[in-house]
C-alpha cells in the first residue's frame, strides 16, 4: 500500500508534503485494515466499505526543514444502487450514497520544536457505478469506480477498485484486487490532499 500528498492541519502550521522516498505505510509502526461487503437481492444492490489506518512518515516543509506527519484516518463508503444490466454473464449498476470521513493529522518539526494539529470529520455525496463479469462458474471480475465532494465537503473525492474472486466453496472465496482512493479536502483553515493505493488480498464469506 502507498501513500502521498500534503497536510496542513490548520492554518498555523505551513502545508507539509510526504516525502516518498520515506512513505513507509505498511511498517512496524503502522496499521491498515480495508473491510468491503456487496449485498443484491433481485436487480437492488448495496455496496459498501470501510478502511483505515494510522501511519507516521518522513515529510518536509515549504521552507525546507524537515518534518513527521502522523496520520490516523478512518473511511465508510456506503452506496445503494440498482442492476440496470443484468444477466447470466454479468451486470451493471449504477449506486449513489455518502462516504464518512474522520482524520486526524499532525505535522512536527523537530528542529523547530514545532508540533501543530487537528481532527476533522464530514461526509460527501459520491455517485458510483459497479461492473461485474463471471468468467467461469468460479471466477468473477468487478471493476468499482466513484466520485463525490463536489465542494460540498471535499473538493473532489474519488476511487476505484477491482477485484478477481475465486470461488472456493459454497461459503468461502478467494480476492486479489487493486484500490486507489484520493481526497482533496480544503475546510476550516485545514488542507488534506492524500491519495492510498495498492493491491489488496484477503477472503470472503457469502451469506
Amino acid at each position: 500500500m502507498g501513500l502521498g500528498g500534503t497536510v496542513r492541519p490548520s492554518n498555523v502550521a505551513q502545508t507539509a508534503t510526504l516525502d516518498p522516498s520515506s512513505n513507509r505505510v505498511w511498517g512496524s509502526d503502522d496499521a491498515t485494515a480495508y473491510v468491503t461487503m456487496l449485498y443484491r437481492r433481485h436487480r437492488f444492490i448495496l455496496s459498501g466499505d470501510l478502511g483505515g489506518f494510522e501511519a507516521t512518515d518522513a515529510g518536509r516543509l515549504e521552507s525546507g526543514e524537515a518534518a513527521v506527519i502522523a496520520q490516523r484516518l478512518h473511511v465508510l463508503t456506503v452506496t445503494p444502487g440498482f442492476a440496470w444490466l443484468d444477466g447470466a454473464r454479468g451486470s451493471l449498476a449504477v449506486l449513489g450514497g455518502v462516504r464518512v470521513w474522520r482524520m486526524s493529522n499532525s505535522v512536527a518539526v523537530p528542529s523547530l520544536d514545532l508540533q501543530d494539529k487537528a481532527r476533522t470529520s464530514y461526509y460527501d455525496v459520491v455517485f458510483a457505478t459497479r461492473a461485474e463479469r463471471r468468467l467461469s462458474d468460479a471466477l468473477t471480475t468487478s471493476v468499482y469506480a466513484d466520485a463525490g465532494g463536489f465542494q460540498i465537503a471535499s473538493d473532489l473525492t474519488w476511487q476505484i477498485a477491482g477485484t478477481l474472486v475465486l470461488r472456493t466453496s459454497e461459503q468461502w472465496s478467494l480476492i486479489a484486487g487493486y484500490r486507489h482512493l484520493s481526497v482533496d479536502y480544503r475546510g476550516d483553515n485545514k488542507r488534506v490532499l492524500l491519495k492510498m493505493y495498492g493491491p489488496s488480498f484477503g477472503a470472503a464469506v457469502h451469506f
